[in-house]
């Protein structure tokens, strides 16, 4: 029981990561369209 919710915890963390990776990916695109959102961005991350 055990070794089967530890499979699914790391499913869940698998998927989580790779959500971020896209989101990242499509921030890091409309980081490279838009220069103009750059400073909300810097801002944002500290």
């Amino acid at each position: 029981m055990k070794v089967a919710y530890a499979k699914i915890v790391f499913i869940i963390l698998a998927v989580f990561a790779f959500k971020i990776a896209i989101a990242d990916s499509i921030r890091t695109k409309d980081f490279k369209r838009n220069p103009s959102s750059q400073n909300i961005q810097v801002q944002t991350s500290f």
